[in-house]
């Protein structure tokens, strides 16, 4: 199966992506993904590419950075693919167009993180060349209301 085309998402797509990222474990309805997306479409930093096969079957979020400690990079910090559609070249695809895009921006490395729980990533991430650069813990707190 083709991965379809890869694009950059739209505002439109908006309930197809809330229904990616519930699938992913990340309860979203449209209006969640309606108000967030137009945040970050056309940012210079970040980008979100979708597959589309008269559909959108896929989405992958890239965001460059500097840091201290690593420099210039890009990371993964979303990629999911719908369960009907995995392990046919789609999350590939994604991936290898935030991979060109990340190249074009200067970024030397992509980075990529994921949770423990998904069993199958490792095996795909490690299969088209990434390597483990460390485990860590994830924390997370609350802020007060009004701050983002």
């Amino acid at each position: 199966m083709s991965p379809g085309v890869i694009r950059d998402a739209r505002e439109s797509d908006s309930a197809a992506l809330a229904g990616l990222f519930t699938e992913l474990g990340y309860p979203s309805t449209p209006a969640d993904i309606g108000e967030r997306l137009p945040q970050v479409i056309g940012r210079a930093e970040q980008r979100v590419l979708v597959a589309d096969d008269h559909a959108v079957i896929g989405c992958l979020q890239v965001v460059t950075a500097v840091t201290l400690e690593l420099g210039r990079h890009a990371q993964i910090v979303g990629l999911v693919v719908a369960a009907t559609h995995r392990r046919k070249g789609i999350g590939r695809a994604l991936v290898a167009a935030a991979e060109e895009w990340a190249a074009q921006q200067g970024c030397p490395r992509m980075l990529v993180r994921t949770n423990t729980l998904r069993a199958a990533a490792p095996g795909f991430y490690s299969g088209i060349g990434y390597t483990v650069a460390k485990t860590q813990y994830a924390f997370v707190k609350p802020l007060p209301s009004g701050q983002r």
